[in-house]
């Protein structure tokens, strides 16, 4: 009987690590579904850009409405065979006559390989001269993470779209970026070709306790910026400094302690459009010639 006892003993011993074990697996199964479900969409970013011949707007401030569709198939354009998931207005850039906008939208991607999937754009209150509708086809973007880019141009205008592949992480650290710049453009205060970033800076180990700004001017026949440091209002550095890979600028300054500098970086500086110049200003505090601390300035939109 002891021995049955045993052997029985160990069967319900057994019977409850395997539930165990099959619940776990339950659970494993039911995680890994989610993930996989989750990552079944490909998200999409989109520019489009619309150049008339003739300003039909004339004077007067105008933009151009428009919706994103998806597509089964390429000549589906219609209300019974389209899932809308984006609209948007786009704005005229007046100098040259220059419709855009760009945005994100987020498609459930076809099972299979041989299943094609097309963006149709619609515009509207275009001029009836105007084709107001364009199809591009976004399966390779879906399945293969390409990029793709359509043209389209008639007598009475232009059109283009751009679509490239965007992941998640990817559009985390776009809105993260720019919460940050907009967060941080107050610092900044800019008019054409001039910006004047100031912050009030304090770091102890340095005994700096001021108002750190710096002055950038646009040179646009050196495609160049002419940079100046300033300290409590007095002008410690200037000089003309490259847009493409901006170095460090370092220089001592006289009343802080000794084998103390700080050292002004440009970074993120790129063009946003031809008429704009954005990036950021972070210093960083050297004591013996080894970075302790870095301070952000803020972020600049230069018009040019």
């Amino acid at each position: 009987m002891a021995q049955l006892s045993m052997l029985f003993y160990a069967f319900l011993v057994v019977m409850m690590v395997s539930a165990s074990g099959f619940r776990l697996d339950v659970t494993s199964s039911e995680e890994e579904r989610r993930e996989i479900a989750r990552k079944q969409h490909a998200f999409l970013d989109v520019a489009i850009m619309l150049q008339p011949e003739d300003d039909f707007c004339g004077a007067r401030q105008c933009n151009v409405s428009y919706t994103i569709s998806v597509l089964n198939a390429q000549y589906e354009f219609d209300l019974q065979s389209i899932m809308l998931v984006d609209g948007g207005i786009m704005t005229r850039d007046e100098d040259d006559n220059i419709f855009q906008d760009s945005t994100v939208i987020r498609v459930p991607r076809a099972t299979g390989t041989n299943n094609k999937t097309y963006l149709g754009i619609k515009f509207y209150d275009l001029p009836d001269d105007i084709q107001d509708y364009i199809v591009v086809d976004v399966t390779d973007v879906v399945q293969k993470h390409r990029r793709t880019r359509a043209k389209f141009a008639t007598d009475t205008g232009r059109m283009a779209i751009a679509v490239k592949p965007k992941t998640e992480k990817q559009l985390l650290g776009e809105y993260a970026e720019k919460l940050f710049r907009k967060e941080n453009r107050e610092a900044c205060e800019c008019t054409h070709r001039n910006c004047a970033c100031c912050e009030h800076i304090k770091i102890n180990k340095l005994r700096l306790d001021d108002v750190v700004c710096v002055n950038l001017t646009y040179i646009a026949e050196d495609i160049g910026l002419k940079f100046s440091m300033t300290v409590d209002n007095h002008v410690y550095y200037s000089k003309e400094i490259s847009i493409r890979n901006p170095p460090p600028v370092c220089y001592d300054v006289p009343h802080l302690r000794e084998y103390a500098s700080l050292c002004v970086e440009l970074y993120d500086v790129h063009f946003k459009d031809p008429k704009h110049l954005e990036g950021c200003i972070g210093i960083d505090a050297h004591l013996y010639h080894v970075k302790f601390a870095r301070k952000r300035i803020g972020c600049f939109d230069l018009p040019i």
